[in-house]
């Protein structure tokens, strides 16, 4: 693949940093960023943010862990001993606002939110740390390398109406594409949008690599 413009090509990835999916995608996220001459994009979608927060009890315990079992058999992404502690944890609360908040805090200080959310999932899904707070944020982006105080402060910064817009942009992308789960991958070359599959790819992110390589090339080809 050589497309001529790099801005032609754009992959959106709309996740959200407590969805067990969007965890087992993470080989393939770092696949997408070994692509050459694309831009990537992240978005959260708030799955948990403000009125969808959930509070741990028995029944969200008896839905996500045979969820839990499946995404780790396909995927082979492991859920720690941290996780599983946190889950017993009736009455926490699972929150997607500060996470998602602390990803677009590192997209703007880096150009890319990426690191960020394998950093939020390994603490979430392996630690089972609280990743609503902003303490253990900052500890996270301090360990991928962004200036702590730098970070909370424009973690702090970032109001309500500011996260409400980034998850309505998240939720027009999908819309656009009739697409309805996390996390789902879409690919723009010269100002077309396609959803692309990822549901046959969890646990094989070469071929998924190669799948999308080779439709760029298809595409760019057939443009040019």
């Amino acid at each position: 693949m050589n497309p001529d413009n790099k801005s032609a090509i754009t992959l959106y990835f709309i996740v959200d940093p407590l969805c067990g999916w969007t965890y087992a995608a993470q080989p393939i996220f770092k696949q997408a960023i070994s692509i050459k001459n694309i831009n990537i994009q992240v978005y959260s979608g708030g799955m948990l943010a403000f009125k969808q927060k959930r509070e741990i009890n028995k029944d969200w315990q008896s839905y996500v862990t045979p969820n839990d079992q499946r995404i780790e058999q396909i995927s082979g992404m492991p859920f720690g001993g941290g996780y599983q502690k946190l889950l017993g944890n009736t009455g926490h609360v699972l929150d997607s606002e500060p996470p998602s908040k602390a990803m677009l805090v590192a997209q703007r200080m880096t150009l890319s939110s990426m690191e960020m959310l394998a950093a939020i999932q390994e603490a979430h899904f392996v630690q089972g740390l609280d990743i609503s707070d902003g303490i253990v944020l900052s500890q996270l982006a301090t360990h991928i390398g962004l200036e702590p105080y730098t970070f909370l402060n424009r973690y702090q910064q970032l109001n309500i109406e500011d996260m409400t817009e980034h998850f309505n942009e998240a939720a027009n992308l999908l819309n656009e594409v009739n697409a309805q789960c996390y996390p789902s991958a879409i690919i723009e070359i010269a100002d077309q949008r396609e959803l692309l599959n990822l549901d046959r790819s969890y646990g094989k992110p070469l071929k998924w690599k190669q799948a999308l390589v080779d439709k760029i090339s298809d595409t760019m080809a057939e443009i040019e």
